[in-house]
Formats: C-alpha cells, structure tokens, sequence
C-alpha cells in the first residue's frame, strides 16, 4: 500500500492533532505493528505513540519512517477511539458528628470505564470552597466509601462533596454539616457568699458555650465542697448545707471545665424570740412567772 503520507482517505496531522486535543487517542496500525497515538509535537510533525508490540513509547514523523524499526509509515487503518464512560458518585450525609471530628460518606455507584477509581472528598467552610482533600482511595467495585476529619472547630459549618476521577473526574453534590458548641467555662454564684451556722446556700452554675450562648447547668455540673466538716452538698443540685463554722471550696464541674467559689460559715444566730405564755390573768396578790426563750438557728 502507499504510505501514509498518501493516503486518500485524507486523515492528516491536523486531523491528528484534533483528535488529540478532543481527549480522544488514534489507534494506526503500520506493517506488523498497532501503535496507539496519544500526543504530537508541531515542530517537524511529531507523533508521540505506544507500541504494542514491545509496550514502549517512541515517536516518528508523520508521514515518514519508524525509526526505532525503519518500518515505512502505512496508512493501514486509523482507528478514532471514544472516551471511556465517566464514573459516578454521590455525597452521603456526614456522621459521627463532633465539636472536633466527623466522618464523610460518599457511595460509588458506577467504575464508567475505567478501572480503579480514585474516590476521595473536598471539604471547607465556605458554600463551594473546597480548601482541603482528603486521601484517595483506589476502588475496583462500586460500594460506599468514607473518610474521618479531625481537628474541626467547634460551633463551625462545614461544606463537602465527593469526588471520583477515572477516565474522567466528576463530583457528587454538595451537602453541609454543623459541628456542636462545646462548653469553655462555668460561672458559679453568688461569689464568695458568708451564711450563719445551721443555714443552707443555693448556688447556681451558668455555663457559656464556644458560640457565646449561656445555659444553665445547676443541674448538669457535679458539685463539691472540699471541707465536708464545714458544709455538704445535698441532693438538691446547687444546696450547700452548713455542718460547722469555717470555710470550704464549693465546687461545680463539667467535663474539663470547672469553676469555685469559697462558702464561709459563720457563727449560729437567734432566729427568733418568744416570750410564753403569751397571755396570763392573776388575781390581786398572786404571783405569775413568765418564762422567755430564744429559738437559736443550730
């Protein structure tokens, strides 16, 4: 056959070099061999191609000689091969949700053409602002894949998509997760209190959160008083019970985050006083004792 340079089926370079840079390789078989044509370069007309005859790369000049094996260039057959079909994947919702981790789920449902596909996940804080990847991981079969974040912040949207790339890269959609607030300190109150002998106190515990929200958590804290001789706490959260005079360190605590306050008893007080009986009548002459006494708080 005449050599390819003269082939009248009219496939030039130019069309070569179209066909490469529409991402589709050209299959040319020469004497004896099938050459698998995957890129050019201008200058002189230089195809780059894989033989599969000795499965190396080498190049030749369109139109001319295969200078590796002096074989003549014929125009045999070109070949126009499509891309292989895209894989496809999707995005899961995220799980195992913490103020610092989460976990990114993500399902390929198709390998397309190509095998193995690399799934992998991008992830950020802001609505299609991917500023972080996580590790590919190579699939030979469709299934679900995941990967853990850690060190995320607390209080803090996080955005993500699957990612797949085979013959082709193509995304899953993009979902979002919110990582919860976490506590960063206790508050109790009142401060540094002082009640008599025999009195109770209630303290209250105000927690604030990492997204600055306060709560309540009188009766989510563990309370203490580390002099138990001095003053209890009871079962009611918050109710410090005084044993005997001094001072003693009420506690609350959370977790790692903890506040105290100092509780000073003092010394009992008259509650009340009463005089008895609380009436009397005598008679001209007669004598009547009246008897006082002080209800003392013990």
């Amino acid at each position: 056959p005449p050599p390819y340079a003269d082939n009248t089926q009219g496939f030039t370079f130019n069309d070569f070099m179209a066909e490469i840079d529409a991402g589709r390789p050209v299959l040319i078989q020469v004497a004896g061999h099938s050459m698998l044509g995957y890129g050019y370069n201008t200058t002189g007309n230089i195809v780059y191609i894989h033989d599969t005859w000795d499965y190396s790369d080498h190049q030749m000049t369109w139109g001319g000689t295969y200078s590796e094996l002096e074989l003549q260039h014929y125009g045999v057959t070109v070949l126009q091969l499509a891309p292989a079909v895209p894989p496809s994947v999707t995005t899961n919702d995220a799980s195992s949700i913490t103020h610092s981790s989460a976990t990114l789920n993500g399902n390929l449902t198709s390998l397309g053409g190509y095998s193995p596909v690399n799934v992998s996940f991008e992830w950020g804080t802001a609505p299609g602002v991917y500023s972080d990847n996580t590790t590919p991981e190579a699939m030979t079969s469709i299934g679900v894949f995941s990967d853990n974040l850690s060190g995320l912040a607390p209080s803090t949207t996080y955005y993500f998509r699957a990612k797949a790339t085979g013959s082709a890269t193509v995304y899953g959609a993009e979902l979002s997760f919110t990582t919860p607030k976490v506590l960063t300190s206790i508050d109790i109150t009142p401060d540094d209190p002082t009640i008599a002998l025999g009195r109770t106190q209630q303290f209250t515990a105000t927690g604030t959160y990492s997204d600055a929200s306060t709560d309540n958590i009188t009766g989510t804290v563990t309370w203490a008083s580390d002099n138990t001789t001095v003053a209890t706490m009871g079962a009611t959260a918050g109710l410090a019970q005084s044993l005997a005079e001094g001072q003693t360190t009420i506690s609350a605590t959370l977790g790692a985050i903890s506040d105290n306050t100092t509780l000073t008893v003092g010394p009992k007080v008259i509650d009340s006083i009463a005089v008895t009986p609380e009436s009397v009548s005598v008679s001209p002459g007669t004598d009547a004792a009246i008897y006082r006494y002080w209800n003392v708080l013990r």
